[in-house]
């Protein structure tokens, strides 16, 4: 069946799938069936055909009775169904009319007379890519770093609001940067060395690198003086990056002798340019650098992508919501579609942007990281992203979850976010100095379940769950052999610690433990008994030791907040802007098989998501409409699992007949959206623990897929986008200097923490 078909058709399949029990019809959602039937009649009749003016005007005519009986069946009802049933079959009426409108408008804007060459294929996928409006566009904008240029998206779809960052794919290497920089050095006498950088870019890069790396380690900016003679005369004094020795070779390959540079240093005016040229390398080229030094990047990759790749290979481990999730996603911008990724924004305490108003800050004094579930995601963060090759995991790239615990603020779990920086090509027997991927033998600890988990990922799955995001083979099979390194420890290592304390830990040496022996470690005395050793270089970083600076540089930049708040110079972080937008997840009916032996794993799934509701349910508790939708929705599902899984333990195999792997798809849908309908009424904190089971359990079923795992793409579309990134809401100047001045202290901290690692 054609995807674009695909929409109509899967709505209305979800729909009548929601005739069920003794419910009554009324003639209101009969006449919406009714108009389903011959809309759908017609649309494939005509669906590759080209349009004349009698199929267009029949078309246009069934298509606008199914928009009004959509709309009368809706009118006055709102969301206030309070049946299952009833809150099921609005939502999908919803989801029909939203598709309809959309078809209508793409015939209405066809030539009011005679025929056209599109078929109504063509219609429908153009009219079909532009259904997402924002409310405001002065409110979108442009956030980020020059490798990472996002745009703030508060997303509408699937009947849920989703925040987050769209980047588009937008591949940039640092040679397509210096091209763009050499445009503003006009000066003749710079010829000959502008030709020999733009010649060797990269190279270039590099060599400046580390010509500045010894006396501005781990710096991000190079700021040339007023006068640039004196930071010439500074950098002639140790030597000059013209005298390094690979830089010295190439600029001589391009007639640029040690003479000609002394003599240009008699050139003052030339002599200025050449230090901001050279600082202004520095100021782009360490990410770069960064990307094909230590995480050995092929330069000019897209970095985007490369966050899917972890959230996939997360998910596949069992590690859900460790890492800011990712997706694939098509932006319509202007009518124009871009693809990229679309990353939720993940919660939690950032201590980049800490306030005096942050629980980690007002607590200060009594901030805790002794948590059993801390400690269980740090051994996990670990796994996933040595397996992934991301070298950027440092402190400010982690968000912080916090907990008022008998007086004190316990950090009790962590998020993952920037996680660009991996699938390079370090492979699982690389030994270099990597930034901060912590190696197998540095682990220390690892959760019994994750290592089966990794023992059982197959080499093949891995390279199939990449395959679609543009790695280099290299890259693809760098993975693999990490997968391998990292298979080959845990199974050394399986026995090595038989009969010792849980505790007990040694260089080189992966610790495997129960969950429950994980939750019962102190990180706040791995961190001291850990410190020594890594300060004399006995033992490699991990997570649990650089875990325990976090108290020290939240009460560093408390102390630094409350100070500026005394003298009056304190002003809080506004945050980040979101521009509404609305968008619908395109289903795509998956054509691979559903096996009997899946229905196992993802009936024992099913019960566990039902378990957690029943054991959180409160008999006093009226319970919303949204609330049975959603649980009859998994009743349904899990009622169909059982049959078939009970069908597999009998000794059923093979794969699913096509009539069962369409209802698991449509079942599944429907409780995707019984959750997301469940989490948009119930939005925020909720305050109660019956509340907050309620909502994470509704989460993880808008995330339920069929075994095969049907794929789903969004697609959204922002207005007058050039426009709107030209209106950038206004921040005061005194909190843009003080979130940079903020920053920096961070990064600064956070650097002279990690021993032996470049700032990254």
């Amino acid at each position: 069946m054609n995807p674009i078909i695909t929409d109509l058709d899967l709505a209305a399949q979800d729909l009548t799938g929601i005739l069920q029990g003794s419910h009554s019809d009324s003639k209101k959602f009969t006449a919406v069936l009714r108009a389903i039937e011959k809309a759908q009649s017609l649309t494939h009749q005509a669906f590759d055909r080209q349009l004349d003016l009698m199929t267009r005007k029949g078309l246009e005519q069934a298509y606008d009775e199914l928009h009004r009986a959509c709309l009368d069946y809706m009118d006055g009802k709102g969301t206030k169904r309070f049946s299952s049933y009833g809150q099921g079959r609005l939502h999908c009426v919803q989801e029909i009319d939203r598709i309809i409108s959309l078809d209508l408008k793409g015939l209405s804007a066809l030539p009011a007379t005679g025929s056209t060459t599109k078929t109504l294929k063509d219609v429908l996928a153009e009219a079909r890519a532009a259904d997402v409006n924002v409310d405001d566009p002065t409110a979108v904008k442009t956030v980020g770093g020059q490798m990472s240029q996002r745009i703030p998206l508060q997303v509408s779809e699937l009947s849920q609001d989703r925040a987050g960052f769209f980047t588009g794919a937008s591949p940039v290497g640092f040679g397509q940067v210096f091209s763009e920089i050499r445009k503003k050095y006009t000066n003749d006498d710079l010829g000959p060395i502008l030709d020999a950088i733009s010649s060797h870019p990269n190279e270039i890069g590099l060599q400046i690198m580390d010509a500045f790396e010894e006396s501005v380690r781990g710096a991000r900016r190079f700021d040339a003086k007023a006068d640039g003679a004196s930071v010439f005369q500074d950098m002639a004094k140790d030597g000059g990056i013209w005298r390094y020795p690979a830089f010295q070779t190439i600029l001589q390959d391009h007639g640029v002798s040690l003479s000609y540079l002394d003599q240009l240093y008699l050139n003052k005016e030339a002599t200025k340019e050449y230090v901001e040229l050279i600082g202004e390398i520095l100021d782009q080229a360490p990410p770069y650098m960064m990307n094909s030094r230590y995480a050995l990047i092929p330069d000019g990759q897209d970095l985007s992508k490369r966050n899917v790749g972890m959230t996939r290979v997360g998910d596949a481990l069992g590690m859900k919501g460790l890492i800011a999730r990712a997706e694939t996603m098509a932006l319509n911008v202007g009518g124009q579609v871009k693809q990229g990724v679309f990353m939720e924004r993940a919660t939690g305490e950032d201590i980049s942007h800490l306030t005096l108003d942050s629980d980690m800050v007002k607590n200060v004094e009594k901030l805790s990281m002794n948590s059993g579930s801390l400690a269980g995601q740090l051994a996990d963060l670990q796994v996933l992203d040595y397996l992934c090759g991301n070298i950027d995991r440092h402190l400010g790239n982690m968000l912080y979850h916090t907990e008022q615990i008998n007086g004190n603020t316990v950090v009790t779990g962590i998020t993952g976010i920037d996680n660009d920086m991996s699938f390079g090509r370090i492979r699982g027997d690389d030994t270099g100095n990597r930034s901060r991927l912590v190696r197998p033998g540095d682990m220390m600890f690892m959760r019994e379940s994750t290592a089966d988990a990794v023992i059982g990922l197959k080499p093949e799955a891995l390279e199939l769950m990449l395959q679609d995001l543009s790695f280099t083979p290299e890259e693809i099979d760098a993975a693999k052999s990490r997968l391998k390194a990292l298979q080959t420890q845990i199974t050394n290592d399986k026995d090595y610690f038989k009969g010792k304390e849980a505790g007990t830990s040694e260089a080189g040496h992966i610790h495997i433990l129960s969950d429950e022996q994980i939750e019962q470690l102190n990180l706040e005395e791995i961190h001291k008994k850990m410190r020594p050793d890594v300060e004399k270089k006995g033992r490699g970083e991990n997570y649990f030791y650089n875990i325990g600076f976090v108290p020290e540089i939240v009460r560093e930049q408390a102390a630094e907040m409350k100070e500026k708040q005394d003298r009056k110079e304190y002003t809080p972080d506004k945050g980040i802007t979101y521009a509404a937008a609305t968008g619908s997840w395109k289903y795509e009916q998956d054509t691979r098989p559903i096996t009997y032996s899946s229905m196992i794993e993802a009936h024992k799934e099913l019960q566990d998501i039902a378990k957690m509701l029943n054991d959180a349910d409160h008999r006093a508790h009226i319970d919303s409409g949204g609330y049975k939708w959603m649980k009859q929705s998994l009743a349904e599902l899990t009622e169909k699992t059982a049959k078939l899984a009970e069908m597999a333990a009998s000794g059923k195999s093979g794969n699913l007949p096509d009539e069962d792997v369409k209802e698991l798809d449509r079942l599944y849908r429907e409780l995707n959206k019984a959750g997301a309908g469940y989490q948009k009424t119930h939005q925020g904190q909720r305050k109660s623990g019956m509340g907050r089971v309620r909502q994470d359990m509704a989460h993880a079923m808008t995330e339920l897929r069929a075994p095969h795992g049907p794929q789903t793409k969004t697609r959204v579309s922002v207005k007058d986008m050039p426009e709107a990134k030209a209106k950038k809401t206004k921040v005061s100047e005194g909190a843009e200097k003080h979130k940079s001045e903020r920053k920096k202290k961070v990064q600064e901290k956070t650097a002279s923490k990690t021993v032996g690692m470049p700032e990254g």
